[in-house]
């Protein structure tokens, strides 16, 4: 068995407790779930960040001709390794 979640565009903290049980042709009751610590932990969600964040702007001549650049990096995660 297979389900798809989607992850809330917001913060949200990691679930406390994850139970799983099935029914059907064959019932299960509620398990604990073994669950991972730290940025790991189920549910997670952090709220979107950038390393670097900048705006900055070519005249401050009024009438004159202006670009406005802004430069946004997000932070490099590193690759997780499940096993």
């Amino acid at each position: 068995m297979s389900f798809d979640i989607v992850n809330p565009k917001y913060k949200q903290e990691a679930a406390g407790r994850v139970e799983v049980s099935a029914s059907g042709d064959v019932m299960h009751e509620a398990v604990c779930m073994d669950q991972c610590d730290g940025d790991l932990a189920p549910m997670l969600v952090k709220p979107a960040t950038f390393q670097k964040a900048a705006i900055a702007s070519s005249s401050t001549l009024g009438g004159s001709d202006n670009v406005v650049t802004i430069t946004l990096q997000p932070p490099m995660h590193r690759a997780l390794r499940r096993s």
